[in-house]
């Protein structure tokens, strides 16, 4: 084989490779850009993901500071009632004791 026969040859193989580099070239970078889109959606549905946690443990939060408000105002009415019957009970007490003639001192009530 002669040194043009060669060169001939290798300026071929030559051509060849850059004509490949020169189709390649636009599908790498669609693919680089595939991959930069998916990246991105990622991150965007990582951020949504976490958002949707944050907002969940809000209205969880929301939820338990007003059913311990629920209790507290519960046991505060049920507090209240006792006391209305206990103060009930004693006043019915001294109305039975004034009829029967007995005196609020002679029961020893702590008033």
């Amino acid at each position: 084989m002669s040194f043009a026969s060669g060169q001939k040859e290798f300026n071929l193989e030559n051509n060849m490779n850059q004509n490949m580099q020169n189709m390649l070239s636009p599908l790498l970078v669609l693919i680089q850009h595939g991959q930069e889109q998916a990246e991105e959606q990622d991150r965007i549905q990582q951020d949504r993901e976490i958002e949707l946690r944050s907002q969940e443990a809000e209205r969880e939060e929301r939820r338990r500071k007003w059913e311990e408000e629920q209790q507290a105002e519960e046991a505060k009415m049920r507090a209240e009632e006792k006391s209305c019957s206990e103060r009930l009970n004693l006043v019915m007490l001294m109305v039975l004791a004034k009829i029967g003639g007995i005196n609020k001192e002679d029961l020893q009530l702590d008033l």
